[in-house]
């Protein structure tokens, strides 16, 4: 049993995950402001801004806005306002579990990776934090994301050296078949080269 935190509290980026093939992970996480909607319930206008005395005190954890800023600006264009703010820390906050609960899924084999738990379900008031459904119950993009990425059928990818790895878990009790589609793509979303497989999993 594990809790893993440097991705989070260490500032090291998304791929350190890929370091590790632990036996069970029960804690970890990431985190994002609430809806704009939860926003406006407790901050005015002049003071929706990550770094204001309000939304400093609506963080669970000391400096924290600086942080999700921090990782948001390795991934993302700095957002316009802070709409765009709250969505992308979301958006950010669903593609670092995602990331994690991915590669231990594919390397899930009876003695490593048999479970990853993300923490935080829900928070007890309105607040940044590392929920995925914050105070009045409004699903952050983890939530919707982790239905998939927790699924009982799941597929990712990741890069092993030059070559792409496609990866098909299947969490269920009976087979699956599956019929895959892997397209290459240049930067106009012309087709270089179209890739496809079907079987049993």
């Amino acid at each position: 049993d594990v809790h893993y935190w440097d991705v989070w509290h260490g500032n090291v980026p998304f791929t350190d995950y890929r370091r590790y093939y632990f036996r069970y992970l029960s804690e970890f996480g990431f985190q994002s402001f609430p809806s704009v909607e939860t926003v406006k319930t407790f901050a005015l206008p002049e003071d929706c801004n990550p770094f204001s005395y309000v939304m400093e005190k609506h963080q669970r954890n000391a400096s924290a806005n600086g942080k999700i800023v921090s990782y948001l600006s390795q991934m993302y264009l700095y957002p316009k306002d802070i709409d765009l703010l709250v969505y992308a820390s979301q958006l950010l906050q669903a593609q670092a579990m995602q990331y994690g609960v991915e590669h231990w899924r594919r390397h899930r084999d009876g003695n490593h990776c048999m479970g990853a738990v993300v923490w935080q379900l829900n928070d007890c008031w309105p607040v940044a934090s590392w929920a995925s459904i914050d105070y009045f119950g409004r699903w952050k993009a983890l939530h919707y994301m982790a239905k998939k990425f927790y699924g009982p059928q799941a597929v990712s990818m990741c890069m092993d050296g030059d070559i792409m790895q496609v990866y098909l878990e299947n969490e269920s009790m009976d087979a699956q078949s599956y019929q895959v589609a892997f397209y290459v793509k240049n930067m106009e979303c012309e087709i270089l080269e179209k890739l496809t497989g079907t079987g049993t999993v």
